[in-house]
This record gives structure tokens, sequence and C-alpha cells, in this order.
């Protein structure tokens, strides 16, 4: 018969209480291991936050803002990243807390890329302006550059037209006057230098070739006067803007270019009676005096 031993009751307890105790310090040192693991994770996401603020700090600091709105925004995300970063740095990081100050940090981002993307639109704004007022600059120096030719030509046709002014002048030459005593059937003057027998007056001039003498009909008026001034065979006023003339006759010719010899007929009135005397003769174009001359009649 076969005898089996007998395992005393109080050493099976000591092994079952070294197992358990062994059991549960493995399990702390598990636990311990886990937890030590944990808190080095959080600490390495809690460095991980603190740099990704510190370099969003360092990027606004980049930014070049001249936008007195979009920098005042700006100063505000940053002062409210550094504000962040201060208080990860002084927390004792638990998984709640990292959360947390994880979702700000995306919330900082997206405000971040709303912000650059600002600025960036803002700088192309800018610098399209900029090229259209260069564009707008070389556009007003064309146009003064033009304007300044175009006074330059309207100051030289403006000189160019006072000469021409000054050399479309109506001379005369060759001024003679003769009393006149008849007129034969051939157009034959039959002077004569009696007052008594003057029955018309024949004034003889030279119209001058000018070359820059508008071409066309010219008006020429005559004013005879005794030598008391009373006006000799009055025909009536003739008025040139302000001035007013009173003629003894007038003599229309079409001046061609050439040389012209112009001569008038002026009948005095059946009812004047011419004295002996110096008489005035005065020839007027456009208003003003061309010439002046005299006869004495006996």
């Amino acid at each position: 018969m076969m005898v089996t031993p007998q395992i005393p009751y109080f050493r099976l307890a000591t092994i079952v209480t070294g197992f358990l105790f062994l059991i549960v310090s493995i399990l702390s040192v598990s636990g311990y291991l886990d937890t030590k693991d944990e808190n080095k994770l959080l600490e390495q996401e809690k460095t991980i936050i603190i740099s990704e603020l510190s370099e969003m700090i360092d990027s606004y600091d980049a930014v070049d803002v001249v936008n007195d709105s979009l920098g005042l925004q700006l100063n505000q995300a940053k002062e409210r990243l550094l504000a962040t970063m201060d208080s990860v740095k002084s927390i004792k990081p638990n998984e709640a807390l990292i959360s947390r100050y994880k979702l700000q940090l995306k919330n900082f981002k997206i405000k971040k890329e709303n912000i650059i993307s600002l600025v960036n639109n803002l700088k192309s704004e800018n610098e399209f302006l900029k090229i259209e007022r260069r564009a707008f600059n070389k556009v007003i120096k064309l146009r003064d550059s033009i304007n300044d030719v175009i006074e330059l030509k309207y100051a030289h046709l403006l000189e160019e037209r006072d000469k021409l002014k000054a050399y479309d002048k109506l001379f005369i030459s060759n001024v003679n006057v003769e009393g006149v005593k008849r007129i034969t059937s051939r157009n034959r003057i039959v002077d004569t230098r009696y007052a008594r027998k003057v029955k018309k007056f024949h004034i003889e001039f030279t119209l001058v070739k000018n070359r820059f003498l508008t071409k066309g009909l010219k008006v020429f008026y005559f004013q005879i006067l005794d030598s008391k001034m009373n006006i000799i065979a009055d025909k009536g006023t003739v008025e040139f803007n302000e001035k007013s003339l009173i003629y003894s006759g007038k003599k229309t010719v079409n001046y061609k270019g050439g040389e012209i010899t112009v001569s008038a007929i002026i009948s005095k009135e059946k009812e004047e009676k011419l004295t002996s005397g110096v008489y005035f003769i005065s020839i007027i174009h456009k208003g003003e005096i061309i010439s002046k001359t005299s006869t004495t009649l006996k």
C-alpha cells in the first residue's frame, strides 16, 4: 500500500500568500511602469505643444503688416499664444489638459492661417496697386510730355501766326489825288486845279504785292476833308468795332496775289461848292488809316 505525504496547512498558506504577493508586486511594478510611461508621454506632448506655440509666435514676428486693423488682430493673436504657452509651461500635464491645449493649438493654427491668408491677399492687392500706380504714373508722365510738346507747338504756331499777322498787312504806294473837271465818253479823265471847276475827285494808288497777304476782296474807304475839316461828298457812316467813320466813297478790289492799280472816282454833292485851299484825303482799310495825302486847289 502506497502512502501520499501530507503538506502541512501553514506551508500551503505560505505558498499561496507568497504567490499572491508576487502577483501584487508584478501588478504594482507594471502599474508604476505604465504610469511612468504615461507621464513621460504627457511631458513629450507638453514639450511638442510648447514648441509649436513658440514656432507660431516666431512666425507672427516674421509677418510684415502695414494694415492697422490686421496688425491689431496679429498682435492680439500673438498675445493669446504667449499667454497659452506660459500656461502650458506652468501646468503638470494630464490627459484632459493636454487634449484641451491640443484643441486650442488647432484653433490657433486655423486663426493663423486666416490671418496669413489676409496678409498675403493684402500684399497681393498692394502689389497690384503699385503696378497700377506705376502704370498710371507712366501715363501721367507721357501725358505731361505730350502736353509739353503740344504747348511748345502751340506757342510756336502762335508765334508763327503773329508773324503772319505782321506780314499779312496791306501796303499801298504811288498815291495820287487830283480834281476832275469831267470824264469823256472814252473814260478819259480831264483834271483841273481850280476848285470851282472840280466836280469829282480821282484817287489812284498801287496795292503792293505781298505773298503773305490774304487773297480776296479788299474794301477801301476814302475820306475827303476841306481845310476847315468839313467832310466832302458825305456818303454816310460805317462802323469798325468801336470806331465810326464818315466816308466820302469806297472801292472794292479783288486781290489775287499780284500788284494792282486801284482807281476810284468820288463825286461831290451838287450843292457843295469847293473853295480854294488844301484838301486832305485819307485811305482807310478795316478801320485803319493806311495812307494820308493832300491836294491843293486854286
